[in-house]
């Protein structure tokens, strides 16, 4: 399965896909991916010949600025959905 795997990640380093990937102290694995939607991250993630093996999380994460922006974005919203509610 090494040779399957290490084509799997060339494949996907080659189109911009995977961006970094990390064994960690522990022998646990890390990796950073940059997917499209959340149906090319099952299809891709369906594709990994060592997905059988692994238990695999995913937790969403961007830039802090982005990050800071969406939040700014949906408190916004949050308040002025209250605001309403409170006027009722």
């Amino acid at each position: 399965m090494g040779r399957a795997f290490e084509a799997f990640e060339d494949k996907y380093t080659k189109a911009g896909k995977l961006k970094a990937h990390y064994t960690l102290a522990d022998m646990r694995d890390i990796s950073f991916w940059d997917f499209s939607s959340a149906e090319e991250m099952l299809l891709i993630t369906l594709e990994n010949p060592a997905g059988s093996f692994v238990h695999e999380e995913t937790t969403a994460c961007m830039d802090r600025k982005t990050g800071r922006k969406v939040f700014e974005q949906a408190a916004g919203a949050y308040w002025e959905a209250a605001k309403k509610a409170a006027k009722k």
